[in-house]
């Protein structure tokens, strides 16, 4: 979950494999449903970088996540999503097979550069993004 100081609140929901936007009502602390975003993929983990964007990390199979779970040596594939809510658009930054980076769940921008975790794996990757 994420929130904007202009009373935005975004929800990954991984079951309908999208982000939610909300509008939320300042005086009764109400929320609305504004906008949903498409993101392809079990998204686990969001956040918001300085230009107020949603990075987006997680599952593109769920059962290849499952299995990963039970066994390090099958891979899962990973998704790196970018949401520009000002202008609508989702941009795929990265997606893997899972041999480069198996069951990502969090993408932490900076700048134009992201340091991506994992569920189960000892590493992170750091990747530079033309965003």
């Amino acid at each position: 979950i994420v929130g904007t100081s202009k009373g935005k609140l975004y929800i990954v929901s991984s079951l309908l494999r999208n982000v939610i936007e909300y509008q939320i009502e300042p005086k009764t602390g109400q929320l609305f449903k504004t906008k949903s975003y498409n993101i392809n993929m079990y998204g686990d983990n969001l956040e918001k970088d300085q230009f107020n964007r949603l990075w987006v990390a997680g599952h593109v199979s769920a059962p290849s996540f499952l299995a990963h779970s039970k066994m390090k040596q099958v891979v899962s594939p990973s998704k790196v999503t970018l949401i520009t809510p000002k202008s609508h658009i989702v941009k795929t930054l990265l997606q893997d097979d899972g041999h480069l980076l198996s069951s990502a769940s969090v993408a932490a921008p900076y700048d134009d550069k992201a340091l991506i975790g994992t569920v189960y794996e000892p590493y992170i990757l750091h990747c530079q993004f033309n965003v």
